[in-house]
């Protein structure tokens, strides 16, 4: 077989189930394609290179969150309003599962955090 069939035919997407205790459920968190990962950046960094942290967690808890039984994705774009009024401890345990699984490291994370208001649960505007 050679190296492209090799790469091309690895599944190399990492997943992990985590228990949200403040739900009672557990979440299969699923590595992002390449292809997600660039729509999960888009409109999370402004002009001035500024991350919305808000826009990074909401993207990636809607993309990443799946039912461990049907590996598909719980929550959709239209959910981010009601996602908002959730725990936010619950919110960020599953965004920075989904960062590490992603190579998204602390440093980005601490970017987000230092570029929004206390919480990530922020009521300006959010996108996923």
């Amino acid at each position: 077989m050679e190296l492209r069939d090799r790469i091309l035919a690895k599944k190399d997407l990492p997943t992990e189930v985590i228990n949200i205790k403040e739900w009672g459920v557990d979440v299969l968190i699923i590595s992002l394609t390449a292809s997600e990962r660039g729509k999960t950046f888009e409109g999370v960094i402004d002009e001035e290179g500024i991350v919305s942290q808000d826009n990074l967690y909401f993207n990636m808890v809607v993309i990443c969150a799946c039912d461990p039984k049907t590996k598909k994705p719980i929550f959709e774009a239209s959910d981010v309003e009601a996602l908002k009024k959730k725990n936010g401890g619950a919110i960020e345990q599953i965004a920075r599962k989904a960062f590490a699984l992603n190579g998204i490291g602390e440093e980005a994370a601490k970017r987000a955090e230092k570029n929004s208001s206390p919480g990530i649960l922020k009521e300006d505007s959010i996108s996923a």
